[in-house]
């Protein structure tokens, strides 16, 4: 097994850097596509019950259209913990066995455990997910927490009302999160206006149902 895979596995290579090799590392990519079931495989018993078998029908069993579309190209919290389920699971079915390491799907419960339900979105949780990487690494969970929720309350500003998202939240972010302003409904329609404070240039997000 290519030692890059062991690497990324045991923690030892990030999920960026993983991504990187597996886009410009020719044989690392076909090694790893070797080891995904195909159209002529995916029912043997080998794959009876793997968790991402529609996922792989969806993307033509095409990994790099899987890791981009399924797993966010593994930039978010989500994406991130998703992915190393997944090779996981490819790796353990095709009989490697390597111990389960728990700490993206911990990073993940953790934001969710603490993101307030109005703030979301792929680009507000890489941003919060940057800082968490950025705190001491010997922080009690407890006052990892505390921290988190102060940042979160600091970085995203409303300027009266919270939004009330009508699907799952879309904060923007640019250099910072931008401002909250306002939000307006039309019909089955609503438009939630943000501006960078920096700039003074709004962003409208629109959702319907």
């Amino acid at each position: 097994m290519n030692k890059i895979i062991e690497k990324y596995m045991t923690l030892q290579l990030s999920t960026k850097q993983f991504i990187d090799e597996i886009n410009h590392n020719k044989d690392l990519f076909n090694e790893i596509k070797g080891y995904l079931p195909t159209e002529k495989t995916i029912d043997d018993d080998k794959w009876k019950g793997f968790v991402y078998a529609l996922s792989l029908r969806t993307h033509g069993y095409d990994l790099s259209q899987i890791i981009k579309y399924n797993f966010s190209n593994g930039s978010n919290p989500s994406g991130k913990s998703t992915m190393y389920n997944f090779f996981y699971k490819i790796l353990q079915a095709n009989g490697f066995n390597f111990e389960y390491k728990p700490f993206y799907k911990e990073r993940y419960m953790l934001l969710m455990d603490i993101l307030p339900n109005y703030i979301g979105g792929d680009e507000a949780e890489i941003y919060i997910d940057t800082f968490i990487d950025n705190l001491e690494p010997n922080t009690t969970e407890s006052k990892k927490k505390k921290q988190i929720k102060e940042f979160i309350k600091k970085e995203f500003v409303c300027e009266k009302k919270k939004p009330t998202w009508i699907q799952e939240p879309e904060w923007p972010v640019a250099d910072k999160p931008l401002k909250f302003i306002s939000q307006s409904k039309n019909g089955n329609c609503c438009k939630y206006l943000f501006e960078d404070v920096s700039t003074g240039v709004k962003k409208e997000i629109e959702q319907s149902l």
